[in-house]
């Protein structure tokens, strides 16, 4: 079984992926110049046998689809930044903005977390890093963290400890009429919209091991999808058409090291597949709009680098050459391009921006210019 520390320590890896607050830049400063060493890689060939037994656990677990009668979603990420843009530098953003509900031929806003008075908060901008606006003032916790659109743009889901507890929540788009969730104890995280947008799957520590779960949209019907044993998750998406969720999973190693890949599972529950079959980290997984290609995060190649690769986890291509962190890549709805926060450039060496780029990975273009930083976007 992974330990609470080992879990604690791996959930700042990976939702931190640029750290999101001073707490974790050391944590996360190290596993950025941890290059995947010779001794790291004989420590993963050491335990491939651990590392097989407890895929094999996941696949066995996850035959087994439970339906359970309680609201759980839950999230706990990353601290946001000061996302004031520079026109915005030392004012407070207008909190509401107008007609977010676009039609198909208009892009959608993007949403990313950044820092507001001391707390996380959520904060919308156009598509070229302007019009910047700030929708949740969370009076109590640290904020409200990780947005994601609806698939109509009309309602945002996120994570926030508003009321004492990682809870999940929804709101207007707007920032109003927010709704909550879920009322459990529970290490519950990780929110995403199924397509058709009446149901929301998370990740949730619920009976002691990590499975993914899914709520109506209102908080009724709480049901496992999955459950795993010696294993973490994180992240579950759905592909575009509905048929399948797309997860990252994490192992501890025996001498403490962590190992993650991207496993797909049928809509069910069933079925799962593992995508990435590389060592070190990979996560943070994102559908292409026409369900065809999978964007998403490693530190393969000894650096926190953005991949593409086919739905079926072949054809694996480098979209990042930079020796900043890229990570937690998101496509836009038209899928020509995709966003993703980023420590590069001289000035943001201790903290995230958010950047947007071709799908092929050309014409990366800053769009946040923040006081401390902005991250997690969501287009």
């Amino acid at each position: 079984m992974v330990s609470e520390l080992g879990l604690n320590r791996r959930a700042v890896c990976f939702f931190r992926i640029a750290p999101q607050s001073p707490r974790d830049t050391e944590l996360v400063n190290q596993l950025r110049d941890a290059k995947r060493s010779t001794s790291r890689r004989h420590a993963y060939r050491k335990h491939t046998d651990f590392r097989k037994s407890a895929v094999r656990n996941l696949n066995e677990s996850m035959r087994q689809p439970t339906v359970i009668a309680a609201c759980v979603i839950s999230l706990g990420l990353v601290p946001a930044a000061c996302h004031q843009n520079e026109q915005f530098a030392g004012a407070d953003p207008p909190r509401a903005f107008l007609d977010v509900p676009q039609s198909e031929s208009s892009p959608r806003r993007i949403l990313f977390v950044s820092e507001w008075e001391g707390k996380e908060e959520i904060h919308v901008m156009d598509p070229d890093g302007s019009n910047i606006q700030r929708l949740t003032t969370t009076k109590t916790g640290t904020g409200s963290w990780q947005p994601v659109w609806s698939p109509d743009g009309r309602m945002i889901a996120f994570g926030s400890d508003r009321d004492g507890n990682r809870e999940i929540y929804v709101m207007d788009a707007d920032g109003s009429n927010i709704r909550r969730l879920t009322h459990t104890s529970d290490k519950e995280r990780m929110p995403t919209w199924s397509p058709d947008g009446k149901q929301i799957a998370f990740v949730s520590d619920r009976g002691g091991n990590w499975g993914i779960y899914v709520i109506h949209a209102d908080g009724s019907n709480v049901r496992r999808l999955a459950y795993y044993e010696n294993v973490y998750v994180a992240r579950p998406v759905w592909s575009p058409d509905g048929g399948k969720i797309a997860f990252s999973s994490g192992v501890q190693f025996p001498d403490g090291e962590w190992e993650w890949d991207i496993y797909v599972i049928d809509a069910d529950g069933t079925n799962v597949k593992r995508l990435t079959q590389h060592a070190g980290v990979n996560y943070q997984a994102s559908w292409s709009p026409d369900g065809k290609h999978i964007v998403f995060d490693s530190t393969r190649d000894g650096n926190w680098e953005i991949y593409l690769m086919e739905a079926d986890g072949s054809n694996v291509r480098r979209l990042t050459q930079h020796e900043a962190i890229d990570a937690r890549p998101d496509w836009s709805s038209d899928g020509t391009k995709i966003a993703f926060h980023s420590r590069r450039g001289a000035d943001h060496a201790d903290h995230s921006e958010v950047y947007v780029m071709e799908a092929d990975g050309s014409n990366v273009t800053r769009l946040t210019y923040s006081k401390t930083f902005a991250v997690h976007p969501d287009w």
